[in-house]
């Protein structure tokens, strides 16, 4: 699927567009406790051309500044219970990976010269819940 993130202006973050393989799989044993998980992978579309320079280990000379996020999420629970009134345990996380490749002159007294940077950044999160749903019959 395809999916969009518009931040606010205040969070910082840039526009967010990709693809998006989901996963979702349920037991249903005979409704009195389910257990599910659901797993997802999210390619940006956003600095995909960062591939093109995968092999680069030297300064070029032109400017280049490109940054690429990739998102890793998943969710395991058990919802259980009987009629209208259930319950559910579930634990959830996600993972973002970002990689930046920056290519650009510097100069300072008088020196010029082409420099470049590459790096990696992250960061996770887990979250554990224990709530309730009420639903019809």
């Amino acid at each position: 699927m395809f999916e969009m993130f518009f931040p606010n202006d205040f969070a910082g973050d840039p526009n967010y567009f990709g693809i998006c393989l989901p996963v979702y799989y349920s037991f249903n044993h005979d409704k009195k406790w389910v257990p599910y998980f659901g797993q997802r992978f999210s390619l940006g579309l956003g600095g995909l051309n960062i591939v093109r320079y995968a092999g680069v280990q030297e300064p070029l000379e032109h400017n280049i500044n490109l940054y690429h996020d990739m998102y890793y999420s998943g969710i395991a629970g058990i919802r259980f219970g009987k009629k209208r009134v259930k319950y559910f345990l579930e634990a959830s996380y996600n993972v973002k990976m970002g990689h930046r490749f920056f290519n650009y002159l510097y100069s300072y007294d008088n020196v010029e010269e082409w420099r470049l940077q590459r790096g990696y950044d992250g960061s996770a999160g887990l979250q554990l819940t224990l709530g309730m749903n009420l639903t019809r019959k």
